[in-house]
């Protein structure tokens, strides 16, 4: 009897601590799938059409949202830092699968007037199609 109440009390509180982790987790950001349109957000690829300079630590993209929830991002800011877990080299039709949180701000320069500012959500966990 003593073991089962036991066993029980443990059970329960691995229970909560486990919806702890989840819901903290869960509010740095967000999970994503869909296909890759563009290797270049719409955003910046918009303001380099204008003639802006954007320097972009990184790889930016633009996704079609595949069964994700409304509301979900469709522009995206990899870093240098962040590779594909499976290997595969981004490139435009692709699958994409992953984990983003944080805003990454692009900054856009042009020689005849002010700078402009893009913001994207990075992602820090990604994998692709082949």
């Amino acid at each position: 009897m003593k073991k089962g109440i036991i066993l029980f009390l443990l059970t329960i509180s691995f229970l909560f601590i486990g919806t702890k982790i989840v819901l903290a987790y869960s509010s740095f950001g967000g999970f994503f799938g869909g296909k890759i349109l563009s290797t270049k957000a719409i955003e910046i690829e918009t303001l380099e059409g204008a003639g802006y300079l954007c320097y972009v630590p990184g790889t930016s993209i633009s996704i079609s949202t595949i069964g994700s929830p409304p509301g979900t991002p469709m522009n995206y800011f990899i870093p240098y830092s962040t590779i594909s877990k499976t290997g595969n080299a981004l490139r435009t039709g692709q699958l994409i699968l992953g984990r983003y949180g944080g805003i990454e701000l692009i900054t856009c320069f042009h020689e005849s007037g002010p700078s402009k500012m893009v913001s994207l959500e990075r992602i820090d966990l990604f994998g692709t199609s082949r």
